[in-house]
């Protein structure tokens, strides 16, 4: 972590859903999705993927612990990285480049409306965020994602002998 010797607790989130949201947003797998919902209306489209992403991260709760608050920011901020890095991916589905592009530009705005709102740390990551969106949607450059912390090598749940 970023924080030695103290536990990096942002550090350990912002790995966690680096690997999840990276999982989720696989170009292939992103692809299967844009396929799927043309095949069956019913089934889980990709717009619906990064939307329930979004709504989850996207979002400030009343009441809500400043820990919490930061959590979600975390995500939020790994979200946003994961759609412009696909929205700039030569190698995914047209479709799949295309949704990127415009849920990074849905993300932008609510993103932006956060930044008005709370306060200064918190502000000043929504508007980050929103800053990064633009830049890309605008000028087509990607920001340089401060790297997720490196994950031990070892396995995080034990060892079975």
């Amino acid at each position: 972590g970023r924080t030695r010797p103290a536990f990096d607790l942002l550090g350990a989130a912002q790995s966690l859903a680096d690997i999840v949201i990276g999982m989720v947003l696989q170009r292939d797998r992103a692809a299967r999705l844009v396929q799927q919902s043309v095949r069956d209306p019913a089934a889980l489209s990709l717009e619906a993927a990064i939307e329930a992403l979004a709504a989850a991260s996207f979002r400030v709760a009343p009441g809500e612990s400043e820990r919490r608050s930061a959590l979600r920011r975390v995500v939020a901020r790994a979200l946003a990285d994961r759609l412009i890095a696909l929205a700039a991916d030569r190698e995914a589905a047209p479709e799949v480049r295309a949704m990127a592009e415009f849920q990074l530009s849905q993300l932008e705005g609510r993103a932006r409306r956060l930044g008005a709102i709370g306060r200064p740390a918190a502000r000043a990551q929504w508007l980050a965020i929103a800053a990064d969106a633009r830049r890309w949607i605008e000028r087509r450059e990607a920001p340089q994602p401060t790297s997720a912390p490196r994950l031990p090598q070892y396995d995080p749940f034990g060892i079975d002998w």
